[in-house]
């Protein structure tokens, strides 16, 4: 044969081999993005049952945990001695962590949607503590929680009920793991605004910083005892975040303290439209 022809033969057949590789791949593709839909559906269909489960759920609980706390708090006007106003004590106590778990489980719901807005830093703070300060838990300590702002600070673009929830969740941790003042400090750094939750509490250990935002963690197992809750705040606050696009960042010292820290973009022109 001649080389010219052998040299032809020889193209015709590579380009046959790619276009049947070709048509392989397209094979493969299309069955992966078959396979991708069916885990998207599914995906959905999970998401969509968590959602009524735990809306059920949530709704379930909150009506007997009314009519407990309602008989728990009448109490009060019945106590004689110490170790009955001690023992009410104890049950105020387990009915405000009780209506905190539910509570949180409601957020860990509702929080899969966000509707950014126009909101003001120092408002979103103080919804945050009025919240705290309706938690008979918290009545008191609400008043170490101090706003320290850097200067003048722009109005943010982000969902003002869940920038609260972030603000109260992490200053719930913060609270509960601290006997001294906790701050928030805000910043502006160009066109963003750093909120930082800043503590002298026990710490978290450098090892453990990685798995606090795993909804159910504890650092200790004991912890939930010691302190109290169920591991499910911190899960809530990057969940929010997420929606957000923002990311949260830690840095703690065990017997020193922790901080959290994220940005959120100031309102320009073209968001305020």
């Amino acid at each position: 044969m001649h080389p010219v022809s052998r040299y032809i033969m020889s193209q015709f057949a590579w380009i046959k081999r790619l276009i049947e590789r070709n048509i392989e791949l397209e094979k493969q593709v299309l069955t992966l993005k078959t396979q991708l839909q069916q885990q998207q559906r599914l995906n959905t269909e999970n998401e969509i049952l968590k959602d009524a489960i735990v809306r059920n759920v949530s709704h379930e609980l909150k009506t007997p945990l009314l009519h407990l706390k309602s008989a728990i708090w009448m109490m009060d006007d019945t106590i004689t001695d110490d170790k009955q106003s001690e023992l009410v004590r104890y049950a105020k106590e387990a009915t405000t962590r009780l209506e905190i778990l539910v509570k949180n489980i409601t957020l860990l719901s509702a929080s899969s949607q966000v509707s950014p807005s126009v909101v003001l830093v120092r408002d979103a703070v103080e919804y945050a503590k009025r919240n705290l300060g309706r938690i008979w838990e918290y009545q008191k300590d609400v008043a170490r929680v101090i706003y320290a702002p850097e200067g003048e600070i722009s109005p943010v673009f982000a969902d003002k009920q869940g920038l609260s929830t972030v603000l109260q969740l992490l200053l719930d941790n913060a609270l509960k793991f601290s006997e001294k003042e906790v701050y928030i400090r805000a910043v502006q750094l160009g066109d963003s605004v750093r909120l930082t939750i800043e503590d002298c509490g026990i710490g978290i250990p450098k090892d453990k910083i990685g798995a606090i935002f795993e909804s159910f963690y504890q650092v200790d197992s004991s912890s939930t005892r010691h302190y109290g809750g169920m591991g499910i705040g911190l899960a809530i606050v990057r969940l929010i975040l997420d929606r957000h696009h923002v990311t949260i960042s830690v840095e703690s010292e065990e017997g020193v303290g922790s901080k959290f820290w994220f940005d959120l973009p100031i309102v320009t022109m073209s968001k305020n439209g």
